[in-house]
């Protein structure tokens, strides 16, 4: 059972440098090396604003969640304007690019599905003839651009009340139908704790705002904007909400090899609104 955590300040930036991502500067912050995540390739990236990474294709999914700043997203024909507290996914080998707009820098989680195709993620320049050839249009059924807000909450542990966690999915099964990975975000109230539990889905949590604990696997750790955690299949986590303001996190399982029917299997009391009470 794996599971590991770092705050993205303890990894470099590494530039692109090769042209087929633009300026584009980004961290690895879990891969089967460091994190010994075999199902992700996950990171945070950055672009300068008026800056773009062009046009590419890769065999791996990948998904964005955009935390500061706003982009042009373009899929294949389709172009689509995202704000901070927006996702899109990227569906294998289909072209794709991103432009930071207005005048601050545009910085987003990036996550490749690598459980299947592996790690080696080739970049592969694309052009407009070859993007034409696409047009998943931003619907309900093919959904792959969303802005938070327009996802309603959805009480996890509705026994708990106001002491629960609530979940918005922006991808997925249920959300355009992609089968490699399925992630939203997730709300603790002060004071509220997540019951601990497993499921075969390995996950990432990544803190957005306010504060907690994450229990996973035999560690506590302390959970803030920038912190990202790693969970493997089957290893037991859940969570606490610290202080007085709400706990926020970035949320993400691995699908390609289980699918979508979560075995969320709880390891505790799960009317237990505080740990040890």
């Amino acid at each position: 059972m794996i599971a590991n955590a770092c705050h993205i300040d303890e990894i470099e930036w590494r530039e692109a440098g090769d042209g087929k991502r633009g300026p584009m500067r980004w961290k690895e912050v879990f891969n089967e090396r460091r994190g010994d995540s075999k199902e992700f390739v996950f990171g945070y990236a950055e672009l300068d604003a008026g800056k773009a990474v062009p046009l590419h294709t890769h065999e791996q999914a990948e998904t964005i969640f955009i935390t500061a700043g706003s982009a042009r997203v373009r899929l294949g024909k389709r172009v689509v304007d995202l704000a901070a507290s927006s996702a899109a996914y990227f569906p294998a080998g289909v072209p794709h690019g991103i432009e930071a707009l207005g005048h601050e820098p545009l910085s987003y989680i990036c996550t490749y599905a690598t459980e299947k195709l592996g790690q080696n993620i080739e970049i592969k320049a694309a052009d407009e003839a070859a993007a034409s050839r696409f047009d998943i249009l931003n619907d309900t059924e093919h959904r792959w651009a969303v802005l938070e807000e327009y996802e309603p909450w959805v009480p996890i542990e509705p026994s708990k009340g106001r002491k629960g966690m609530m979940v918005r999915r922006l991808f997925g099964f249920d959300r355009g139908h992609w089968p490699e990975m399925m992630g939203g975000t997730c709300h603790l109230s002060a004071g509220a704790h997540y019951t601990l539990h497993y499921h075969d889905q390995a996950e990432i949590y990544y803190g957005l705002s306010g504060r907690g604990t994450v229990y996973v696997g035999d560690r506590e750790v302390d959970v803030y904007p920038g912190v990202a955690i790693y969970a493997g299949s089957r290893v037991v986590h859940g969570a606490d909400a610290l202080g007085t303001e709400p706990f926020v996190m970035y949320w993400l399982y691995g699908t390609e090899s289980t699918g979508e029917v979560l075995n969320w299997t709880p390891v505790e009391d799960i009317y237990t609104e505080v740990r040890g009470q």
